[in-house]
Formats: C-alpha cells, sequence, structure tokens
C-alpha cells in the first residue's frame, strides 16, 4: 500500500577537518555572546541570592525577607529589578566568568587540546576575581557599619551560588 519514498539508501558524507568550522574570531565572538547571554538566565537568581546575603551579614535586613522582597520585585516589576546595580553586578562576574571559559574551550578545540584542566584553572581565577571586586562593592552599597559573621544559611547560599557557575 505505502512505496518508500527512495529505493536506494541514503550514505552520510563524512565532512572534512575544516570543512563547517568557522574561523576563531567568529568562533571566539560567538562564545562569548553565548557566554553573556547565559550569565543573563542566572545573574536575577544570584543577584537576589548575593543581595539578601550582605544585607544580612550587616545587620540591614533579615535574609528570607530580602529574598522575598527581591523576588516580588523581579515578577511585578521586572524594569526596576533589572536596573538594579546588584543585578548588573552579577551579570558582569557571570559573564566574564562564561566568556573565560568559552574562549578556553574554543582555544583548546581549535589546537585540540584537553580543556579540563585550562578551563577550570581559568574561569576560576576569572570567577574569584570579579566576586571579590562585587563583592566589596555590594558591602558598600548594602552594608552598614561593620561586617557581622556570617550566619550559616550564608555559607549554604554562597556554595549554591558558586555551584550555579558551572552548571
Amino acid at each position: 500500500f505505502f512505496r518508500p519514498l527512495h529505493t536506494k539508501p541514503v550514505t552520510m558524507v563524512q565532512p572534512t577537518p575544516t570543512e563547517g568550522k568557522a574561523p576563531f574570531p567568529v568562533r571566539l565572538g560567538m562564545e562569548w555572546c553565548v557566554g553573556v547571554a547565559s550569565a543573563g538566565t542566572v545573574a536575577p537568581v544570584i543577584a537576589i541570592i548575593d543581595q539578601a546575603i550582605v544585607a544580612n551579614a550587616s545587620g540591614v535586613q533579615p535574609m528570607g525577607e530580602c529574598i522575598k522582597e527581591n523576588v516580588t520585585k523581579l515578577v511585578t516589576r521586572p524594569a526596576q529589578f533589572f536596573r538594579q546595580p546588584a543585578f548588573w553586578f552579577i551579570w558582569g562576574v557571570y559573564g566574564g566568568t562564561y566568556m573565560v571559559a568559552n574562549s578556553i574551550q574554543a582555544y583548546c578545540e581549535y589546537n585540540k587540546l584537553n580543556p579540563f584542566y585550562p578551563k577550570f584553572i581559568g574561569s576560576s581565577l576569572a570567577n574569584v576575581t570579579l566576586s571579590v571586586l562585587k563583592d566589596k562593592a555590594f558591602a558598600r552599597m548594602f552594608g552598614s557599619g561593620p561586617p557581622r559573621p556570617l550566619p550559616v544559611p550564608s555559607y549554604f547560599l554562597f556554595g549554591t551560588r558558586d555551584s550555579m557557575t558551572i552548571l
């Protein structure tokens, strides 16, 4: 009743090693765009967590209250949320980290190198450096007075934040 459209089997043509590869500068530009876009997807959650940790540690606002306030702002007034410096700082930290990781990955693939250690070291250095700069700015923006010891839930939230980097 039904006849196949092809009577001969279809064979796949294997591409040559250079076929289908973008020039390295083009690939690098694409990797940077993907890194910045990816950072934009995690930045709202991380900004909320980081702001809550710093505000709580400095005694300005309890952690749960700060998280609730910012989630509400994200949902009900997104334009206001996305204009906050906290969001832009976080997007910068993770955008920079992802750009470094993606650049190293692309370089290693182009040169047929194992990217594991260079990518781990490079992205860790970028993330730690950018995070320290961001944390100093957050302490000035959201803190008041001398810092207090971090409560145990803060360590859990920092761990959650940092583990999101490698997802």
